[in-house]
Formats: structure tokens, sequence, C-alpha cells
């Protein structure tokens, strides 16, 4: 084409050729490749669109912030005049206040009033002027609280406009970056409720484009934790019982900070909250959740916050009982100081753990004891030069430190490093309450903490009745030549550890799973290469062959081909497995799940996902708990309609006991009507809840159904219609334990809630048989500000509330702590009455800590075991000498020292 002819098109090239050509009208109607082309006059067009589009855009965005700035000079000036006219009024009657204070001042010098002052006195004893002011002054102040809701409303609106343009402020900018990020889906691991303890549990994590985090298992939402810009969730990530139930409501401020009041709601409700400042920080009294916070450990921490740092005194509030935490340094830096009582983190429900030494600046110092229901079992020195480092003598717990798993650790630390001999010991608890040495080994004397020379160590679900151990060498800390798997010093499994490359399992082994036990004797036989299976892997129980499959030979630990894998809890009455085909790791094809070698379930797979009609199983899936889920699967969430179907025995058939939808975007959330069962259910404790889900949320009217031969509605009540699954209105809830199996009873609870808290009169119900009526055996007030705090005289009942267990604890509330004089009573039957065996006196300073002399009990009492503690309190914590004595023959059963 010559430079002098005129353009007349754009040749856009192709996938071959990218580059763009300029085109005569000759070249146009000759050129040999027919790409597409774009006209000089409609390639004009467009950017003289493109270019009005921006300069209206600009305008837009001008004439916004001329309007806004206009906005701001109005909101000035009303506030400015408001402002004005209060302090006008103010003035007005402040002046009228004066004169009748004057009055009252001389009163008593009636000869020297003058005339004015008596038409004052005469006004005012006609209580003509009086009367007219006061009226005056309660219209204004109603007036002005009317104005001061809408300037709130205004506010509240004017945060919502705010948090809108941030967010597409954080769209557009960020947009290139984000663009960048993929949607991420990784498999993780968390904590998930199962009976009356948390278990793992692997579930699925996706990350969005926008930060939000998405928690799904078996196709199901649990929850999400939305990406809220410049706040902090407070949420643990592996504690998924939170992420399930636990809820926040309030307003965001600036720059997506939490402003002002935040309330925490667990299952629809209130258990938490506080105020936040305008920067988002924690102010004044809060009541936070533990970290480890969960139906069968329900911990808090009451205390005060200044600009985001704990000050003063924290009370911690375990299992209906208050007790002094400590105090954090009043300069506002967040740091412990002085003496301290800590609980330990865990999530069990028998795991009543403290830590109680001196902190200085934030760092432990001095002597800590560790104590378990407040005896003391262990502990040792921090070094006093402020590092927080152990030295010296110390007896340890272990992580999983509980009821029937009361292992401790004792040897010598220097500089915050273990050296020489450690030995690992048990409680023989029912036996004699002594420790018994089971294992130990001995770390290094050169201050480097490593393992050295021969160990015996625990594994995964050792207990006091289930004694799995392992014994071998240690070189330079890590494991090397033969390991043996020990069940009360039978050899169970072994294989050996490499002798150059130390700590790689290499060779032939037999391994047991983390649940192996004398009911679930699960071994794994195979081969390991470089620390990693290969090749051909055997499950068996009881030493005969039930499972297994192949890993591939190039040392990845990749499963491939045909697996039959047995599901967690197998044993003598669950028989469940699962069979189908691994490629390249990932399961696809029909995968069946089997009980007893016959199909109860399956479905699909594709790369690892499940799609299509699929029958899922309940954990624990067993001879007399067996329930399944039928329903479809897309892209591995649940999506439609979902059938729970239910049998208390193998060979009866299956019935249809609940069902509900879930949406169809496959986000894996619930909607509309449903009937699903409880978390625990089983024999004995077949409880239903019937109601209404909306975006995952329940709302209105929610029934709760107990069937056993037939379904009788037990319980229930309304959601909020917001979608903020918190309860309102008229209910009967039921304790945790409902039902009629072993440590089970029938407790409702009758009373009101005003946006998720307690209010007013509640009623403690209770029976024994189905078709009996419910007797109050106790209850009381909640205030009626909606604080949901405990006021006045009460009658509670312990945990486990049954015939031949009943107990009562009587006394006064004030504000929600305990106060004065409270009484513990006990009967034995339903029939019999209730006779005082103990008690003692609360604090009235009203911070719910037991003083003084007391007569106690220890987890409850019963029929079986009829026994009290005797002896004193001091700021709630036990002291001295106390006795535990039989209740039926006086007799002191044993005596117990406390510090003083």
């Amino acid at each position: 084409m010559s430079s002098k002819q005129e353009i007349s098109d754009f040749d856009k090239g192709n996938e071959i050729c990218k580059c763009q050509k300029k085109l005569c009208y000759q070249c146009y109607y000759t050129r040999v490749f027919k790409n597409e082309t774009i006209h000089i006059q409609k390639f004009k067009e467009e950017n003289r669109e493109i270019a009005t589009r921006q300069l209206k855009f600009n305008s837009m965005l001008q004439d916004a912030q001329s309007q806004l700035n206009m906005m701001q000079e109005e909101i000035n000036l009303i506030f400015t005049n408001v402002k004005d006219v209060i302090k006008s009024l103010s003035d007005y009657f402040s002046s009228g206040d004066m004169s009748f204070q004057k009055f009252l001042n001389k009163n008593e010098k009636f000869m020297k009033f003058s005339t004015t002052e008596l038409n004052f006195q005469k006004d005012f004893l006609e209580r003509n002027k009086f009367v007219e002011q006061t009226k005056s002054k309660e219209i204004l102040a109603s007036l002005i609280e009317k104005a001061g809701i809408i300037f709130e409303k205004i506010i509240q609106n004017a945060y919502k406009a705010n948090y809108l343009i941030e967010q597409i402020q954080e769209y557009y900018i960020n947009e290139k970056i984000e663009e960048k990020i993929e949607e991420n889906i990784e498999v993780s691991e968390g904590l998930l409720g199962y009976r009356n303890r948390l278990i793992k549990k692997q579930f699925n994590l996706l990350t969005q484009k926008n930060g939000d985090q998405v928690f799904i298992k078996d196709g199901q939402l649990l929850g999400i934790l939305q990406k809220n810009m410049g706040s902090v969730t407070g949420q643990v990530r592996h504690n998924l019982e939170k992420i399930k139930y636990l809820q926040f409501q309030g307003q965001f401020g600036i720059k997506g900070y939490r402003i002002k009041q935040w309330i925490y709601y667990w299952k629809g409700l209130q258990v938490g909250g506080g105020y936040y400042n305008l920067l988002g920080q924690k102010e004044g009294e809060w009541v936070d959740l533990t970290g480890n916070y969960w139906d069968f450990r329900k911990i808090v921490e009451k205390g005060s916050y200044k600009q985001g740092k704990r000050v003063g005194v924290w009370y911690i509030h375990m299992n209906n009982q208050v007790m002094i935490g400590g105090s954090y340094d009043e300069k506002g830096n967040g740091l412990k100081n002085g003496k301290w009582t800590d609980i330990a983190e865990g999530y069990q429900q028998h795991q009543e753990l403290t830590y109680n030494g001196e902190y200085l600046k934030g760092k432990k110092i001095g002597q800590w004891v560790i104590k378990f229901r407040d005896q003391n079992i262990g502990g040792g020195s921090y070094d006093d030069k402020n590092k927080g480092i152990k030295t010296g003598k110390w007896i340890e717990i272990s992580d999983n430190f509980n009821n029937l798993t009361q292992i401790l650790y004792n040897g010598e630390y220097i500089n915050g490093i273990k050296v020489g001999r450690w030995d690992s010991w048990i409680n023989g608890q029912f036996k004699d309450q002594k420790y018994y040495k089971f294992g130990g080994g001995s770390y290094d004397n050169k201050c480097w903490g490593l393992k050295t020379g021969y160990w015996v160590e625990k594994l995964d679900g050792f207990s006091l009745y289930n004694n799995l151990i392992s014994n071998g060498q240690y070189k330079i800390g890590k494991k090397f030549g033969k390991w043996e798997i020990r069940l009360r010093n039978e050899v169970i499994g072994a294989g050996f550890y490499d002798s150059r490359n130390f700590g790689i399992k290499v060779g032939n082994w037999v391994e047991t799973n983390n649940q192996y036990s004398h009911r679930s004797e699960i071994t794994y036989l195979g081969e390991y290469w470089n620390g990693r299976k290969v090749g051909r892997w055997k499950t068996n129980y009881q030493k005969n062959q039930v499972g297994g499959g192949s890993f591939d030979k190039g040392g990845n630990e990749v499963k491939i081909g045909k697996w039959i894998e047995i599901h967690d809890g197998y044993r003598w009455d669950s028989y469940v497995t699962s069979n189908g085909e691994y490629k390249n790791g990932k399961k696809f094809g029909f995968w069946d799940i089997k009980f007893m070698n016959k199909s109860i379930g399956g479905g699909l797979y594709h790369e690892g996902i499940k799609n299509g009609i699929w029958i899922d199983i309940v954990e624990g899936f067993r001879d007399d708990l067996q329930i399944t889920y039928s329903g479809m699967y897309k892209q591995d969430r649940k999506v439609g309609k979902w059938d729970t179907k239910y049998r208390n025995y193998y060979l009866y058939p299956f019935q249809l006991i609940g069902t509900g939808l879930y949406d169809e975007e496959g986000k894996g959330m619930k909607i509309g009507n449903w009937v699903e069962i409880s978390d625990n259910y089983e024999r004995g404790q077949e409880v239903i809840y019937s109601g209404k889900y909306e975006n995952g949320k329940k709302v209105g009217n929610w029934d709760i159904l107990f069937h056993q031969f037939e379904t009788m509605k037990i319980g229930g009540g309304r959601y909020d219609e917001g979608g903020n699954g918190i309860k309102i209105g008229n209910w009967i809830d039921i304790s945790d334990t409902f039902g009629t199996g072993y440590n089970q009873s029938q407790v409702i609870y009758h009373g009101e809630y005003s946006n998720g808290k307690k209010v007013g009169r509640w009623d403690i119900k209770y029976r024994i048989y189905n078709n009996d009526s419910f007797l109050t055996m106790g209850g009381g007030c909640y205030d009626e500000g909606g604080q949901g705090l405990k006021n006045g005289f009460w009658i509670e009942i312990n945990d486990g509330f049954q015939d031949g267990n009943q107990i009562t604890f009587n006394g006064e509330y004030i504000k929600g702590k305990k106060v004065g004089r409270w009484d513990i009573k006990f009967s034995k039957y339903i029939s019999a009455p209730f006779l005082l065996i103990g008690g003692g006196s609360y604090d009235e300073e009203c911070r719910g800590l037991k003083i003084g002399k007391w007569i106690d009990i220890q987890k409850g009492i019963s029929i079986y075991n009829e026994v009290i503690f005797e002896g004193v309190y001091k700021n709630g914590i036990k002291t001295g000498r106390w006795l535990e004595i039989s209740i039926i023959s006086n007799e002191v059963l044993s005596d117990i020292q406390y510090d003083d």
C-alpha cells in the first residue's frame, strides 16, 4: 500500500499472526487472507463513543463529589443548628431550675422573700408552674429521643453507603490483582463434634477470589468466613463447631471496621459480645468465647478492654462456676501481671485443667502448678529473669489429658530445653488413684533437646484401658533401627527406620491405626520405600484381611487401582467398608458402601469429586445406629432434595424420618421446609427438628419432636424472619442429653427469648417416661432488659438430672452472679422429698465466687455415689484441708490438702 493512499480498513490478523495491518481500498479487495477487518469509519465511531462514555463517567464522578460536598455542608449546618437549639433549651430550662433551687434554699427564711419570690412561691404551691414545666420537659424529652432515633438511622445508613462504596473500591482497584487469584480448593483437617467429643475430620476449604473462605463437609456448607476489610473474625479455623454454629451481628464502620455493639450467637442464643470503638478496637466490658468453645465446653472470659487491649481483672466462667483469671496491666499493653489461673486449651468435656502461677509483664515467672479438678497434679518453675523459660524439675501433662487418659511426664529443664531422663506415667484412677510408669527415655545432655537411646512412647489412642505403646531407639532426635508396637506388652506390629537416613521408614511394616483397641484391632501390612508406602498394602481386623489396595511404585504414595477401605470405628458391630477404584490418587467410577458385606450406599466419583445420585451413611454407622442420607451431588455439593432414613437393626427395612432441599446453585445451602435429625440421633435419643430454612439459616416456627414408638412434639419456638437464625418469643428448649438411654434424661426449659436472649420467667421441667407429664423442678427469672442475666431466687438442676440422680441448687442471683447463701439438695426418686446435703456462700460483691466454708459435690451425686466434700473456698478456689465424706456412714473417705 502506498503511503499516499487513503486507509479504509484494519486487518485484525489471526491466531497465527497477531499483527494488525492497515489496508487501503485496493488492498481490502485484493488481499489473499480474508481475515476479519474493521472499517475505518466504524473504528472512528467506536472511539468517539468510548470517549463520550468516559466523559459522562468522569462527569458523573465529579457530580457525585460535588453532591457529597453539598451534603456535607448541609449536614454540618443541620448538626450545628440542632446543637444550638438543644443548648438554648438547656439554658432556658436551667434558669427555671435555678429559680426552684433558690426557693428551696431560702425556704426557711420566709421573712426575707421579696414580692416576686412570694408570687413564685404561690405558683409553686398551687403546682401550676411546676406541673406545666414538668409536662413541657417530658414532651421535649420524648421529641428529642425520637430525633435521636432518626439521627441514629441516618448514621447507620451512612455507614452502609460507606461500606458499599468501599466494596466498589476494593473490587475495581484490586481487580487486576484478583484476576490473577484463582478460586482454590484445599483439603484441610479440623475438629468436628461427635457425641460429646471433638474428633479430627477432613473438610474442603474453598478460598474465593474475594478472599472469603467457604467450609464444606460431605457436600454441605458448614459456614463462610468473610474477608471483611480491617476486621478480624476471631474464629478459630480448625474448630469446625464454631464455623457451623457461631454467628456475629453488628455494624461496620469506615474501612470495614467493626463498630459499636456486636453480639455473638451460638445456635441462635446470645452468648457473648461487646462494644467496638470507631477504629474497630474492643472497648469497655466484653464477654469473649475461648478458642475451644463448643457445646460440651462452654467457657467464656469476662472483663474490660481499652483500645483493643485487655485491662484490669478478668473472670473465667466454666461449668457454671466463676473463678478469677487474673489481671492485665492498666497501661493498656494487654500484658498479664501478678497471680493467674489459666485454662488449658483443650476440647474434651472432662478436661478440667488449670495452670496456676504468676506473670510479670506478660511472661511466666517462678513456681507454676497444674491442677486437675482443683487438685495439684504437676508443675514446675520458670526463670526469674522474665524470659518465660522453664527450668529445673517439671511434671507436665499430655496433650490429650482427660478423665480417662491422665498421662504425666516428669523430668528436668535447663534453659527451657529438656535434658536427661524423662518418664511417662498414667493414673490408675478407679484402681487406687496412683500413677504408674509405663514409658519414657532420655534427652541428650548437651541442651539440644534431642531424644537419644532407648524410648517407650504412647501411641494415639493410648488410655488406661488401651495401653498402646511403641518402643525402639533414637539417635540425634530421630528414630532408627527396629521399632515395635505393643498392646499390654504383646507385640502387635513392628518395622524398621533407615539406619543411615534416620527417621524414615523402610521395608516391611505392620502398623496400627489411631483407633486401635481390644474392640477394634486394625493393622495395616505393607512396604515402605524411602518413607513412602509402595506396592500392595493389606488391612487386617483381628489378623484377618478385610481391606487393602495398592500404592504406586514410584514412591509418591499415590493410591491406584481397586481398593477396599474400612470406615473409622471399624469393629465387631460396625463392619463398614467402601469399595471402588483409584486413578492417580483420586477416586473415580462407582464406589460401593457395604455393611457386613451388603450394599447400603454409594455413588459415582469423577476425579475424586462426588457427582450424581448418592447414598451416604451417618458417622459411626453400626448395628444400633443405621442412618442413610440419599440425594444428588453436583461437583461435590449437595443439591435438590435429600432424604434421611433410619433403621434400628440391620435386618429391618429403612424408614424415612427426614427430608429437605439444598439450593440448586451448588452452594450446599439448606432452603425451604426441612425435617432433620439431631446431631446425636440414636436409639433412645431420637430427636427431630421441623421448620424452614432461608439461605442456610433457620427462620419462623420450628418444632422439636421426639420419636420413640410414636412421634410427639416436646418443644420448639420461633426464629427471626431476618435470616439471622436468632431465637425470639416463646420457646421450649430441650437439654443436650434429652432421651431415654444411658446418662440421658427428659429435661425441658420453658420461657421467652428477646433477640436471642432469655427474658422473664423460665421453668425447668422433667419427666421419667414418655407418657408422663412434665413436672416443674426449678427455674427463675431473667432480667427484662434483654441482657440474659439471671435475677432473684433460682432453683437450678445438675447436669444429667434423672431418677436416682436429682440434685438442685437453690439461691439468689444479682445481675447474673450468684450471691449469698446457696443450698444443695438431693432426692433419690421423683416421688421422694429433696433433702439438704450441702451448700455455702458466694461473695456479696457480685463476682459469683465461692467463699468460706462449703459442703460441695464433685460432678454429681447419685444413689450409687453418695459422697460430699467439706472444706473452705477463698475467692472461688479450694484452700486448706478438704474431707471426702460418705453421706450414709458419715465416714471420712479421704483427706485432701490444697494450697492456702
